[in-house]
């Protein structure tokens, strides 16, 4: 037989059958490569299981397993905030959500912009209390947009503290 046919069972040469063991063992005698080859596998194996019997420890084992131990995610139970999230996972609830929010932006919308109070405050003495209110806080908006449209140009990520300082002191002059 041709060497070919004896390598795989020189690999596995413990787990092959008795009659292929005693087929390998002649071919051995009469085959010097394969012999080298046999006697090569035998000794990586020996190496393999010295090596796999060492116990090798580190010089700083505290360390690495408290390294080890940091870099593994804690399991908790999930808390209100993660079922909070998985429930605004679902499509029909964002929809739902999504819905109300325009629902309520219109309303508060139009009753920013309506003038006139509603019609249970026209004729009552709190009526020209509520429109006041509503005017001197219309007031402060429109104020509040003008100074925020002034330093507007002042205002950069980009430029340093310094430039906002000398940008708002030159506005004010």
């Amino acid at each position: 037989m041709r060497c070919s046919n004896f390598e795989k069972n020189i690999f596995l040469f413990k787990e092959a059958s008795e009659a292929q063991q005693d087929a390998l063992r002649l071919h051995l005698k009469n085959c010097k490569s394969c012999e080298r080859l046999f006697q090569q596998t035998m000794q990586m194996e020996r190496l393999v299981k010295e090596v796999a019997s060492q116990k090798i420890t580190s010089a700083n084992t505290a360390k690495l397993t408290s390294r080890i131990m940091e870099r593994i995610p804690l399991q908790s139970s999930p808390g209100w905030l993660d079922h909070a999230l998985d429930l605004l996972q679902n499509t029909f609830i964002k929809t739902a959500l999504a819905t109300i929010s325009t629902i309520l932006l219109v309303t508060f919308s139009v009753e920013f912009f309506n003038d006139t109070p509603p019609a249970k405050y026209q004729n009552s003495i709190t009526s020209g209390f509520a429109i006041l209110n509503s005017t001197l806080f219309k007031e402060e908006t429109v104020r509040q947009r003008s100074k925020r449209k002034f330093f507007a140009e002042c205002i950069s990520p980009f430029k340093s503290q310094q430039y906002l300082i000398d940008c708002a002191k030159s506005k004010l002059k």
